[in-house]
This record gives structure tokens, sequence and C-alpha cells, in this order.
């Protein structure tokens, strides 16, 4: 039994915990006093840096706002895990949502273009520069 809450801490630091981040940083809203949220549909992701502590909150929208999972790092550089309630299909969904968004943000075309163009010129053209 043991065994199998070290695997699910296991999958939490490499999947789970970078997947909230990560979806946190790039959805989320910045609030006043709360940190950094983001509010999906069945699930409100909080990330607050107070200290110098990173604190990570999932709540679930459903069942008065509970506590599914609940992590802080702090200056030991690793997360530690103060609460789990995730069932692992719950947990697997967070990170599957996480890869969704990457993966269509990389099937965005860039914006910028390309940097070549950016900083080749014609002489002729830039008389001004003084050559």
């Amino acid at each position: 039994m043991a065994n199998k809450q070290h695997q699910g801490d296991d999958f939490s630091k490499k999947s789970l915990i970078p997947a909230v981040v990560q979806t946190i940083i790039a959805k989320g809203q910045d609030t006043k006093n709360e940190g950094r949220v983001y509010e999906g549909v069945l699930y409100r992701l909080q990330l607050l840096i107070k200290e110098g502590i990173q604190f990570i909150n999932v709540n679930r929208k459903t069942q008065s706002n509970q506590k599914a999972f609940a992590a802080y790092k702090d200056h030991t550089n690793e997360f530690t895990i103060t609460s789990n309630n995730l069932s692992t299909e719950e947990a697997q969904k967070i990170v599957a949502f996480n890869q969704q968004r990457i993966t269509k943000q990389q099937a965005q075309p860039p914006i910028q273009t390309d940097k070549t163009q950016q900083f080749s010129f014609d002489k002729d053209d830039h008389s001004e520069l003084g050559d």
C-alpha cells in the first residue's frame, strides 16, 4: 500500500505539479490577494508565492470548493505535498489538459517573423546611416 502512495507522489511531483503550474501561468489571472488563479470548469487552480514559498492549491468546483490537492515548495526547491484527494484519473486529466494546451499552442503559427528578415537590409535603402 505504501508503495502505491509513493508512486502517486512520484507522478504528482513529476507530472501533476508541473502541469498545474504551467496551466496557471499560461491561462491564469493575477488576483490581488490570492496570487495567480485559473478558473477551470471542474477545478480552481491557484499559485501563490509568499515569502519565497510557492503554494499550489487545486480545489474542486463541486462539493463546496473541496480541496483536491495542495503542495508547497520552499528553499529546498522540492515540492512537498500536503494533501492529495485527487484520484489517479483526475490527476491524469489535469496533466492531459495541460498537454492539450501545449499542443494547441505549438500548432499555432509563430507570430514572430523570420529573424534573418528582421536584420538584413539593403545598404542603398539606408543611406542615412552614413555609409
